[in-house]
């Protein structure tokens, strides 16, 4: 059993009823992983809900065997492993812990399950998780907009990707 006050350390959890916590508490559990392990890779099937409580994690994508290019950094209280939720889909990128991390980890389908069993929490979990998710698209866009504004040469090779990327959100 995870106390509620360490699901408080997660942002997607902050505000959320102690009655909704104790659901989740009693099912998740906490690992530690050393720096560079690799929780998934491009491809994998994901099986875990993953919740920083420490450390640091890195979602990369190989582009070459020369080229990785860091699509995001993880910082403490944040959650990955969305795909974990959805019935075998595959991710895009890799997870590596930058440094030492503590995680709490539950496995998506038996979080599928807590959501069938407590609509409530159900639906205050998807509510949380697609407005970050919203928000991590929203950066991603941004970011590749920058990209694009930097590199004109690009950026007339993509001439549809503004009107796409913004039409999206």
């Amino acid at each position: 059993m995870i106390k509620i006050q360490e699901f408080k350390r997660i942002n997607l959890f902050k505000d959320m009823p102690d009655n909704l916590l104790e659901i989740i508490g009693a099912e998740a559990q906490i690992s530690i992983f050393s720096t560079k392990k690799q929780l998934f890779k491009e491809n994998d099937i994901v099986d875990n809900f993953y919740m920083l409580l420490m450390g640091q994690i890195s979602m990369e994508v190989k582009l070459s065997s020369k080229i990785t290019v860091t699509l995001e950094t993880i910082q403490s209280g944040s959650c990955f492993g969305l795909s974990s939720l959805v019935p075998k889909a595959k991710v895009f990128s890799s997870a590596i812990c930058q440094e030492p991390c503590e995680i709490i980890t539950l496995p998506g389908q038996r979080m599928m399950q807590l959501f069938q069993d407590n609509n409530e929490f159900g639906y205050e979990i998807m509510l949380r998780l697609a407005r970050s998710y919203k928000q991590k698209m929203n950066n991603r866009i941004k970011m590749i907009m920058t990209i694009l504004d930097e590199n004109p040469e690009l950026k007339n090779q993509a001439d549809d990707l503004k009107s796409l990327t913004l039409s999206i959100f």
